[in-house]
């Protein structure tokens, strides 16, 4: 069984890939944990695909999934959701936005906690957590029969008990 999923969405990121799947990889192997690499194309029309096929051909653990035609982050990271295979799912940008390093710390803080979301200082990630969370709640209705949980205080119970806030610094580019 996989262990990980890392989810990765990209949207004309052909440049990156190379640099963030070496990063993510290196990471899954100083961690040794079974795991997949999961690139969801949403559209791209940069050579994003290919330069994807060129990393699935050195490494098994990596995975891609094409989405018809550019529907925007929120359904490539559903489509990742719903296609990884892993027991923990890790989402993160392919814009090199987001450290791969730190992975590690968001699955050591994972054992004291049911959800961990990595907020970067000076990110504005508020939409990222809402949607995750609401996301959230949705499953556990699915999943609770008959159970009539309220979004909000589902929102306000994973906020307060069981949640773990990994802050970093946002990884910055130079141009």
């Amino acid at each position: 069984m996989t262990e990980l999923s890392i989810v990765l969405p990209v949207f004309n990121e052909a440049e990156n890939i190379p640099i963030v799947a070496g990063e993510v990889l290196a990471v899954i192997d100083q961690m040794s944990v079974p795991a997949e690499v999961l690139f969801v194309d949403d559209g791209s029309t940069d050579g994003s695909v290919d330069a994807i096929g060129a990393v699935m051909a050195k490494d098994t653990r990596v995975r891609l999934l094409r989405m018809k035609a550019h529907a925007g982050l929120t359904a490539a990271f559903d489509a990742g959701y719903a296609n990884s295979t892993g027991r923990i799912v890790v989402t993160m940008d392919a814009d090199l936005q987001n450290d791969p390093w730190d992975i590690g710390a968001l699955l050591e803080a994972l054992k004291t906690a049911d959800l961990v979301i990595l907020l970067t200082k000076g990110g504005n990630d508020t939409m990222t957590i809402s949607y995750h969370l609401i996301r959230i709640a949705n499953e556990q209705n699915k999943t609770s029969e008959g159970a009539a949980i309220s979004y909000i205080m589902l929102f306000m119970v994973i906020v307060l008990t069981n949640l773990y806030l990994y802050l970093a610094n946002r990884r910055t580019r130079e141009s």
